[in-house]
C-alpha cells in the first residue's frame, strides 16, 4: 500500500511534464464510413483548443474536467490541485419492488438516502448503466452541493446489441442516444414528460460505453469493413477490426459533443469483460467464451483528449471456466494480475459481488467461490475478498454490484420454472440474480410477517389450518415465502408435511402413510436423515429439463438445481462431471436479521414443540405467486406450462401414523408488493474494505 501511495504521490507530480506536449488540434479529416453505409456520419466542426491544459488548474480556454485517467490512476481536481485517489463504487439500479428496470420509478427522497448511505460506506463513485430519472440527477446535485465529500458519477452509455452488429445506422442512433444523455448529465434536457435541469458534469469521473459483448456481435460487426478513424479526441490504427472502429467513432462523437456543447471533458471507457479480453485461454472448455475480444488499446487518445481513457471490466471468479482452470492458488487475482497487465491505461473493475441467495448458479471448479446460496455473512465476506484481489492485483477502481437487490431480474437456472414478466412482483429466493444487493428489500410494509426462530406469539389470533393427533397447523405468506408453523410437536418421530393444490395432482401417499388429498410437494423432517423437501415425479422440473424426463415412477424425488453441464478439458486428460445443488436440503436456524444467529438461509427451525418453516415459492412450483399459477404436471408435454389455483391443501403428521390430514388454505393473490428495506451485513463489511483502499 505505501508503494502505491509513493507512485501515485509520483504520478501526480510528472502530470505537468505530460501535459505540456498538449497542442493545438488540426482541423479533423472527413471521418471514413463503412464502404456499404448509405449516408456517412456528419464530420464534427473543429474549434479552436489551447495549446496547454494548465495543469495548474482545471480549466483553461473554456474546456474544464474535473478528473483525468492517466498511467494506472485517477486524479480528481478538489479546487486547489490534482489528488490521485482510487475509485472505490458500487453499481445503481433503477427499479423498486414491483417495477421494471425502464420504469425509472425510484423518487428523489429515496435517492437522497441512499445517497446519504453510499457515503457512509466508503464510497466516491456511483455508477449507473443507462440514463436515469430527472430526480436521480436533482439528489445527487443536492446531495453533493451538501457534502464535504462529493460522489462522482460513472455514467454508462447503453448499447442494445442486435443480430447485424454495429452498423452506421445503429452508431447513428448510439450518438443520438449518448447526446441526449450528455443533456440530461448538464441539466439541458427537456421532453413531454419530465425536464432535467440539475447539472451534475462536475461530478462526472467516468462516461462508459456499451454492454457485455456476446462473440456473435462482435464478429459480425467485424465482417465489414473500416478503415483507420482520426478523431479530433481518439484514434483508432488502419488495422484494427470494425468493432473497435465503431466504438471509437462513438466515443469521439460523444467527447466532442460534450466539448463543443457545454466546453467540459471527462474520461471514457469501453465496457469489457472475461469472454471478450485480449488473453489466450487455450484451456476453456466453451469456445464461444474466448472466440471474439475487445482490444481497447487500440483506441487511443490525441493530446487534446486530456481527461483520458481507461479500461472497465466485469470480472466475477466463477465463469469463464478458464479462471478456474488456469489457476495455481488464487485463480480471480492471478486473473486479475494478468489483465491488468495489459494496459497502459487505467484499469477499474465495474462489476463484481456475490448474490446472498438461498438459490445458487454456478461456482468455481476449485469451490473457492460461490454465485448464490451464501448467507449474509458469507456474502460479506466474499465481496471484501474479491475488493481485496482487484486492489491488490493493481486495478486503480473497484465498482461492487449492486446496492439495491432488484426483483425483476431473471436468472438463466430458473428462468424456465417462473414467468420471468411477472418477475418484479415477487422475491424468488432460488434466483441469484434478484439478491446481489448491499440493501435488501424484505417483504411487508415495515417488517416480515414472520421470522423463523420459534416463537409462536407471532402467530396469536391465527386459525390453524389443520388440527391431528395433538398437532396444529398454520398458515400465512407473503412475497417471498410461504410459512408454516406447527405446535404440538414431540419426540424424535419423522414428521411429513405434505403440500397439494386445488386443481390436484401429485401422490397420495409416501410409503405406508397416506394423505387426505394428493401432495405435489412433501417436506420430510427426519432427525436422522435431515429435513428435506420432495416433489412428485410428474412435476420434478429437474428431471424433465436435464435427464429427458419426468422419471415417472410414482415416488417423490429429491429437489436439485442445475448448475453447469459436464465438459472436458481441451488439451488435458481431465473431465469434469455436471455440477448439481440439492436445493431441497432444508438448513436449521433463526431468520431474524436483528438476532445474533442470524442465518439468512435457515428455512426452518424447531424448539419446545414449535416448529417453524419457509418455503421460497419457487420450491413448491409456484412460477408467480402474486397471480396464483403454478407449474402445470409434465408427464406428457413438450414445455412447462402454468395453470392458476386458488387454494392449497397442507397437513402434518408423524410417518407412522398412516395417514395425514390436509385442511385448505385460500391463498392471496397481489396487484402491487410490499418491501422495506434493510442494509445486509455485507454493508458495514464493504465500508470497512473500501476504507482500506483510500488513497486520500
Amino acid at each position: 500500500m505505501l508503494f502505491k501511495r509513493i507512485g501515485a504521490l509520483f504520478i501526480a507530480l510528472t502530470l505537468a511534464a505530460l501535459f505540456s506536449s498538449c497542442v493545438q488540434n488540426s482541423p479533423v479529416p472527413a471521418q471514413p464510413t463503412n464502404s456499404a453505409a448509405a449516408t456517412p456520419l456528419p464530420t464534427p466542426t473543429p474549434k479552436p483548443y489551447p495549446e496547454v491544459w494548465d495543469v495548474e488548474g482545471n480549466e483553461q480556454g473554456g474546456v474544464r474536467g474535473n478528473v483525468r485517467a492517466y498511467q494506472d490512476s485517477f486524479y480528481f481536481w478538489n479546487g486547489d490541485t490534482w489528488q490521485a485517489d482510487t475509485l472505490r463504487g458500487v453499481n445503481l439500479g433503477t427499479s423498486l419492488p414491483g417495477t421494471g428496470v425502464r420504469d425509472r420509478a425510484i423518487p428523489y427522497n429515496t435517492y437522497r438516502e441512499w445517497l446519504r448511505q453510499i457515503a457512509e460506506m466508503n464510497v466516491n463513485t456511483i455508477r449507473v448503466y443507462t440514463w436515469q430519472n430527472a430526480e436521480f440527477y436533482k439528489a445527487l446535485y443536492d446531495h453533493n452541493t451538501g457534502a464535504d465529500t462529493p460522489l462522482f458519477l460513472m455514467q454508462g452509455i447503453w448499447i442494445e446489441q442486435q443480430e447485424s452488429g454495429i452498423t452506421e445506422e445503429s452508431l447513428q442512433a448510439f450518438i443520438d442516444d449518448a447526446q441526449r444523455t450528455i443533456d440530461m448529465l448538464h441539466g439541458a434536457y427537456e421532453d413531454e414528460e419530465t425536464s432535467y435541469t440539475s447539472d451534475v458534469s462536475e461530478w462526472l469521473c467516468g462516461i462508459v460505453i456499451g454492454s457485455e459483448w456476446s462473440a456473435a456481435y462482435i464478429d459480425v460487426t467485424n465482417k465489414e469493413t473500416a478503415d483507420a478513424f482520426l478523431g479530433r479526441y481518439l484514434t483508432v490504427s488502419e488495422d484494427a477490426p470494425a468493432f473497435e472502429t465503431y466504438l471509437c467513432r462513438l466515443a469521439d462523437s460523444v467527447v466532442a459533443y460534450q466539448a463543443d456543447t457545454y466546453q467540459t471533458q471527462a474520461p471514457v471507457a469501453f465496457i469489457n469483460w472475461p469472454t471478450t479480453d485480449t488473453l489466450e485461454h487455450p484451456l476453456e472448455p466453451v469456445s464461444s467464451e474466448d472466440m471474439a475480444s475487445l482490444d481497447v488499446e487500440l483506441i487511443e487518445g490525441t493530446d487534446t483528449f486530456v481527461c483520458g481513457q481507461f479500461a472497465l471490466y466485469h470480472v466475477y471468479p466463477w465463469y469463464p471456466e478458464f479462471i478456474s482452470l488456469e489457476a495455481e492458488e488464487d485463480g480471480y487475482y492471478e486473473y486479475l494480475t494478468r489483465l491488468n497487465e495489459l494496459h497502459s491505461i487505467p484499469a477499474v473493475v465495474g462489476e463484481y459481488g456475490s448474490p446472498s441467495s438461498r438459490g445458487i448458479s454456478h461456482q468455481s471448479l476449485d469451490g473457492d467461490y460461490k454465485q448464490g446460496n451464501l448467507s449474509e455473512q458469507d456474502q460479506a465476506a466474499q465481496n471484501a475478498r474479491m475488493t481485496k484481489a482487484i486492489f491488490d492485483s493493481g486495478f486503480c477502481g473497484a465498482v461492487l454490484f449492486s446496492w439495491q437487490d432488484e426483483w425483476f431480474k431473471d436468472t438463466w437456472n430458473v428462468s424456465a420454472l417462473t414467468l420471468p414478466e411477472e418477475n418484479r412482483y415477487w422475491h424468488n429466493a432460488q434466483s441469484t440474480e434478484q439478491y446481489y444487493g448491499v440493501l435488501a428489500f424484505d417483504s411487508g410494509e415495515e417488517r416480515l410477517p414472520v421470522y423463523v426462530d420459534g416463537d409462536a406469539s407471532e402467530w396469536e389470533g391465527d386459525i390453524p389450518v389443520a388440527e391431528a393427533n395433538g398437532m396444529s397447523l398454520f398458515v400465512r405468506q407473503d412475497e417471498s415465502y410461504l410459512y408454516v408453523m406447527a405446535t404440538g410437536i414431540s419426540g424424535d418421530a419423522e414428521l411429513l408435511l405434505p403440500i397439494g393444490y386445488s386443481v390436484g395432482g401429485g401422490l397420495s401417499s409416501y410409503g405406508e402413510t397416506k394423505f387426505s388429498f394428493p401432495a405435489r410437494y412433501l417436506v420430510r423432517f427426519d432427525s436422522q436423515e435431515g429435513t428435506s423437501l420432495l416433489v412428485a415425479d410428474e412435476y420434478d422440473a429437474f428431471s424433465f429439463l436435464h435427464e429427458n424426463g419426468p422419471l415417472l415412477d410414482g415416488e417423490f424425488h429429491s429437489v436439485w438445481q442445475y448448475l453447469r453441464g459436464s465438459f472436458s478439458v481441451p488439451g488435458m486428460d481431465k473431465d469434469y462431471d455436471a455440477d448439481i445443488f440439492p436445493a431441497g436440503e432444508l438448513q436449521s436456524g433463526i431468520t431474524n436479521p436483528y438476532h445474533q444467529d442470524f442465518n439468512s438461509l435457515a428455512d426452518f427451525y424447531m424448539a419446545d414443540g414449535v416448529l417453524e418453516l419457509r418455503l421460497p415459492w419457487q420450491l413448491i412450483g409456484f412460477m408467480t405467486p402474486a397471480d396464483l399459477q403454478v407449474m402445470s404436471s409434465l408427464a406428457g408435454v413438450d414445455s412447462i406450462h402454468a395453470e392458476e389455483i386458488e387454494t392449497m391443501t397442507i397437513g402434518i403428521g408423524n410417518a407412522q401414523e398412516g395417514e395425514i390430514a390436509m385442511g385448505e388454505y385460500v391463498l392471496s393473490g397481489w396487484d402491487a408488493p410490499a418491501a422495506h428495506e434493510r442494509l445486509k451485513i455485507s454493508y458495514d463489511a464493504m465500508a470497512e474494505t473500501f476504507a482500506q483502499y483510500a488513497l486520500s
